[in-house]
């Protein structure tokens, strides 16, 4: 199922909608009138475009090593942002250009926003949250780095590096770096997850986004000759049937 925000589709072997691309744009078609980036930003909807441009303003401020312009004050004094090796200005602005780099990708972008829970489930596809423990989109993460700058709809811990709605996910800090490239991995392992290991060109395009990642990790790791100590920096890459990632069950999802 082609949703217009967060796209995911129905489960190799649902008895859903049809999952060809076709039907797939068709139904995505019916389901939206293509609002404009200032419509969509009204609704609390974020734009590709728009997000490009803050995670560079962003990157920009940790290149110049004046990230503490940016940084909530009690973020700092916490020391949420320090030692760590993702933490250093330079690997932590190259984690927010990496982000960039994904979001330009098209399947990325169908992850911006949040899925439509309610729409999937009225159009047959199982419950997204009988699969998906906890829920997580682009907007959740850079929400809560304070971006788009000047968007007034944000939730209360906006820019305090705390997701917004996800209780599971607390002890995560997005001005951490490690927990950054976590939560952008967690966004691809939930769409893998949900759609099921069927072969079908969704999944490919899911699983080549979330490459772009990971090769970025590692480019970033060799570049900075860390390989005697990879094993201590590196981020937890999790599986897409993890516990941590899937409600575990013993009984079938239920679908309308």
């Amino acid at each position: 199922i082609a949703l217009t925000d967060g796209w995911v589709g129905v489960p190799s072997g649902s008895t859903g909608p049809p999952s060809s691309d076709a039907s797939a744009a068709s139904l995505a078609a019916s389901c939206s009138s293509n609002p404009s980036s200032s419509s969509r930003i009204d609704r609390g909807e974020l734009s590709a475009d728009l997000l490009i441009q803050e995670l560079e303003d962003l990157a920009t401020f940790f290149d110049k090593n004046q990230y503490h312009l940016r940084v909530p004050r009690n973020v700092l004094l916490n020391g949420i942002v320090s030692g760590d090796y993702w933490n250093k200005p330079t690997h932590y602005s190259y984690i927010l250009r990496l982000l960039q780099s994904i979001i330009r990708n098209p399947t990325s972008r169908q992850f911006i926003n949040p899925v439509d829970e309610t729409s999937l489930f009225m159009m047959g596809g199982v419950q997204y949250r009988s699969v998906v423990k906890t829920p997580l989109c682009f907007k959740d993460i850079l929400e809560s780095l304070d971006l788009p700058r000047g968007v007034t709809n944000k939730t209360n811990q906006s820019s305090e590096g705390v997701l917004p709605n996800c209780p599971a996910l607390q002890n995560w800090n997005m001005w951490n770096g490690r927990h950054l490239l976590e939560a952008i991995d967690l966004v691809f392992l939930n769409a893998l997850a949900y759609n099921g290991k069927g072969k079908t060109t969704l999944r490919a395009e899911i699983q080549q986004a979330r490459r772009v990642l990971w090769d970025g990790i590692n480019e970033n790791m060799a570049a900075n000759m860390v390989r005697e100590r990879k094993r201590l920096i590196v981020p937890t890459k999790r599986g897409e049937t993890s516990g941590f990632v899937i409600v575990k069950r013993t009984c079938p999802p239920f679908r309308m």
